[in-house]
């Protein structure tokens, strides 16, 4: 009884319904696109990608030209619900945020990112002292290739921004 009640009370007579579409503009600031139905229907203008306004969450941003699933909550309210090809994906819970897109990806927590320290860890080892017997030496980390190679194979994989 109480469901059926609750049912009745958000019941605006609206059907739920979605549309294929192909993004025709993207605006990643403000997480939304154009889309042109595959229906041959009008336009529909930034549609957002994201159910809310809250950076929370996980946000898959479309590429121009892909198709994606446009639901309606009612007659003037649509969000992006699928997508047929993304230029950037971002998970973000709480002050940890995890993003992808061609170029690599970031893992980050408040101001912490991976690639930073990363970074910061083969600096170190690169600036590592010996003591020997005979006073303080330096060990000549920079003539191996290894630790180099390492930090290149970083820094194309991670971002920091």
């Amino acid at each position: 009884m109480i469901i059926q009640s609750l049912q009745k009370l958000i019941d605006t007579g609206e059907q739920l319904y979605a549309k294929v579409c192909t993004v025709h503009r993207v605006d990643k600031t403000n997480k939304c696109c154009d889309v042109i139905p595959v229906d041959g229907s009008a336009e529909l203008f930034e549609v957002p990608f994201h159910p809310s306004e809250s950076d929370a969450g996980l946000c898959l941003y479309p590429a121009p030209n892909s198709h994606v699933l446009v639901v309606f909550i009612n007659k003037h309210h649509a969000c992006i619900c699928g997508v047929s090809e993304v230029d950037l994906m971002k998970l973000t819970i709480d002050t940890t945020e995890f993003s992808v897109d061609k170029d690599g990806f970031l893992l980050k927590k408040e101001n912490e990112t991976l690639k930073k320290l990363v970074d910061d860890l083969l600096k170190a080892i690169l600036e590592i002292k010996i003591l020997t017997p005979s006073g303080t030496g330096t060990l000549d980390i920079t003539s191996q290739p290894t630790f180099k190679t390492l930090q290149t194979r970083f820094n194309n994989l991670l971002k920091d921004v």
